[in-house]
């Protein structure tokens, strides 16, 4: 069964931040968060074609007091890193986090940041290190138990990381905490973790389909427990933005890609869950859905 997105946007930025955005051409790959009074969206942009992709965080609670900034500056400045990929909002005991890792490189690992961004005047960054990783790390899903930090790092094989450490500068070093085998089919990660119970939480994993070895993304939603360290399908709907944009768009960053509903952002607002997600590289998405169509 496919759920259409499309249907469901809302306005939720405020026309400051819309007015911001209209300046770039490309806008994609939202994350939008709510914590207490503030509201948080990192989003993805390109002014036009050929130029950098750049990533952007705004903070806000009232179109008088928003707050922006360059995360792909302050990257170049303070981490000496010459990109910014895959920016994800999430939140930890009230407090409100990104991660995001420095993209494709052809020759060495790419690295992998979380980011504690509360406040914007005092941003906090650790470089997140594990021994076993992949060449080109793209998103791990962070939570805490029992008052230490856990990371979701594969959903099939389910692999959960623990940070052990910090090292002299501050950084995270994880190590491999548990693995199995789940039911799933071979999914990667998308969205971070929205809590929905004492020890449950929701998130938007990928499915990748695959023809001539191009790529067709879409959405499964999951349901993980930390309690019993198990992930499970939280419904049987496979989420679209819209059966026109599976068939993707003429002009492409990503030259392997068919098409894709990218989702990268989760969070629940009283009895919704607030999604936010990409469209083939091009347009973004924020939609409001009631939490039992997805549960």
């Amino acid at each position: 069964m496919v759920k259409t997105l499309k249907s469901h946007e809302i306005k939720i930025l405020p026309s400051n931040i819309l007015e911001h955005l209209a300046q770039f051409d490309f806008r994609f790959n939202p994350s939008f968060i709510n914590c207490d009074k503030f509201n948080y969206l990192a989003i993805r942009v390109c002014r036009s074609k050929g130029d950098e992709v750049n990533a952007l965080l705004y903070k806000w609670s009232s179109e008088e007091n928003l707050e922006i900034l360059d995360l792909s500056n302050y990257g170049e400045s303070n981490l000496e890193v010459q990109k910014v990929a895959d920016p994800k909002l999430f939140k930890i005991d009230k407090s409100v986090y990104c991660t995001f890792n420095t993209g494709f490189v052809s020759r060495s690992s790419n690295r992998l940041f979380l980011a504690l961004i509360s406040d914007f005047n005092n941003i906090k960054i650790k470089e997140c290190f594990f021994n076993d990783r992949q060449r080109i790390e793209k998103n791990w899903s962070f939570f805490k138990k029992n008052n230490e930090l856990y990371a979701i790092y594969s959903i099939n094989p389910l692999i959960i990381l623990k940070a052990i450490n910090t090292k002299e500068n501050n950084d995270l070093i994880f190590e491999k905490s548990s693995q199995k085998d789940t039911t799933l089919p071979k999914l990667s990660l998308g969205t971070q973790l929205a809590k929905v119970g004492e020890d449950e939480y929701f998130m938007i994993a990928h499915k990748k389909m695959y023809l001539k070895n191009k790529r067709l993304y879409y959405g499964v939603p999951l349901i993980f427990n930390t309690k019993d360290l198990k992930v499970t399908t939280s419904c049987s709907s496979y989420l679209i933005d819209s059966y026109k944009s599976l068939f993707g768009n003429r002009f492409k960053f990503n030259k392997n890609l068919i098409s894709c509903t990218y989702f990268s952002g989760i969070c629940v607002l009283n009895d919704y869950f607030i999604i936010s997600y990409g469209v083939n590289d091009i347009k973004m998405r924020i939609v409001k859905v009631k939490k039992e169509k997805l549960l």
